[in-house]
């Protein structure tokens, strides 16, 4: 096995049959891109509740990749438990997240380290594109937060970011992912997640020229927890920009017209680097 790996790839699998192949095809394909720039990775999958076929087809996968890939059978039937528990047994600096019928970008795990090298501030990677496929066919592209387009209050009626991301290890098990519970209304763990990070000072950006295609699902996790009502894990974050933005609409009432754009200037804040 790698002993210190630049990348953990977590790879969390359900009852993706056929669909898995495609991914894992496209996950060779990103290790070999970024293995020609000297990166090391491996790779760690959980077969959360797996029918035989998605097991059989990960199993034969992995065949003749022992050195760098750990397969984990699990009965969590939740997917952020099944990331945390991935993530806890990983050696990697950085993590890329990937389900089983979604897909890389072939440059994705390159381009991302060197953009996280690059840029040594608290950042959750994500790729700029998203191809959607399966219930429903678009493009979907991601913002980055320190752009002109970005609203910090949109994360609280969506979520801007796929789950498919890439940062520090060290992250991960800092905001390890809520454990869905739709009786109590707890869901949707990846949109709770990108908005606990940003609570604790990380920011999300993209990385520019990367794409992953991702499955839009009849029946999937996310319908459930909407069907169900949940919310995401609650945050303070944005109750603490609300009271900033009432403290600003305040002083446009007492003060005068530059110290009020002065004020007005720094909401919402982004997350202190």
């Amino acid at each position: 096995m790698i002993i210190n790996p630049d990348i953990s790839v977590v790879l969390t699998a359900h009852r993706e049959g056929l669909l898995a192949v495609a991914t894992l095809r496209s996950l060779d394909r990103a290790i070999a891109y970024a293995a020609k720039y000297g990166r090391s990775i491996e790779v760690l999958i959980s077969l959360d509740k797996s029918e035989n076929l998605t097991k059989d087809i990960i199993e034969i996968w992995a065949e003749n990749k022992a050195d760098y890939t750990q397969i984990f059978i699990n009965n969590f039937g939740d997917p952020g438990m099944s990331r945390n528990h991935s993530i806890q047994n990983s050696r990697g600096k950085y993590i890329a997240l990937l389900d089983a019928d979604d897909m890389f970008g072939t440059n994705w795990l390159e381009h991302s380290i060197a953009a996280a090298k690059a840029d040594p501030r608290n950042i959750i990677w994500h790729p700029e594109i998203n191809v959607v496929f399966g219930e429903s066919e678009h493009i979907f592209c991601h913002v980055d937060m320190e752009s002109r387009e970005f609203d910090a209050f949109a994360m609280i009626a969506v979520n801007p970011w796929t789950c498919l991301c890439f940062a520090r290890r060290e992250v991960f098990l800092q905001v390890p992912y809520s454990r869905s519970d739709f009786a109590s209304g707890v869901g949707h763990e990846d949109w709770g997640w990108n908005r606990r990070v940003v609570e604790i000072g990380y920011m999300h950006k993209i990385v520019r020229g990367t794409g992953h295609a991702i499955r839009r699902k009849t029946v999937s996790q996310v319908k459930s927890a909407s069907a169900a009502g949940t919310l995401p894990v609650p945050t303070l974050y944005f109750r603490e920009q609300l009271e900033k933005r009432a403290m600003v609409a305040a002083s446009r009432r007492l003060l005068g017209p530059l110290e009020a754009i002065e004020a007005a200037s720094v909401v919402p804040t982004l997350p202190a680097q």
